[in-house]
């Protein structure tokens, strides 16, 4: 189902507050797109993203979960869940998500990264704070933190590539 042009309306506005880091006009754009259009995944996804940078880790996964219900088919939903399950350090349920990636894309790179690392996570356990690397130039980190760090990082080299995979197809 397409979406009508008010929905569409409200998804690029959207988009333009989110690149431009006002989260609270982008949040209000992407939730009137999808009273137009309950349907309209991108406005789902674009929410969740938007109130993960908000701190709304809970309602971002509820955001995943509507577009699940959706569509259950589309990597980024599994992917963006997971990693902010990890982000909750909730990586049983992560673990679960990012199975569900690699059903569907069984290539899918980064999130066979991100998947290693929560295994390492849950793997290796460490008491908090209990260091593992220490160097002078930082505090010691944790193996948690460490693999953290990681999926972070690889989150957000997945959406700069997606970003430049969405450009090329114009």
């Amino acid at each position: 189902m397409n979406p009508s042009p008010d929905a569409e309306h409200w998804f690029d506005q959207g988009l333009n507050d989110y690149d431009q880091q006002q989260y609270d006009l982008a949040l209000n754009c992407f939730q009137e797109a999808i009273k137009i259009n309950q349907q309209f995944i991108p406005a789902w996804i674009y929410q969740g993203m938007t109130l993960e940078q908000m701190g709304k880790y809970e309602d971002a996964i509820a955001s995943y979960n509507q577009a699940i219900d959706i569509n259950p088919n589309i990597t980024d939903l599994w992917y963006n869940k997971a990693t902010t399950l990890s982000y909750l350090k909730r990586y049983p349920e992560a673990l679960v998500c990012f199975d569900q990636v690699l059903e569907i894309d069984p290539n899918h790179a980064f999130c066979k990264t991100a998947r290693s690392l929560t295994l390492a996570i849950l793997s290796n356990p460490r008491k908090p704070y209990q260091p593992i690397i220490e160097t002078e130039e930082r505090e010691p980190l944790t193996a948690e933190a460490e693999a953290s760090m990681q999926l972070q990082r690889s989150r957000e080299s997945y959406t700069s590539l997606s970003q430049i995979n969405e450009i090329d197809e114009y």
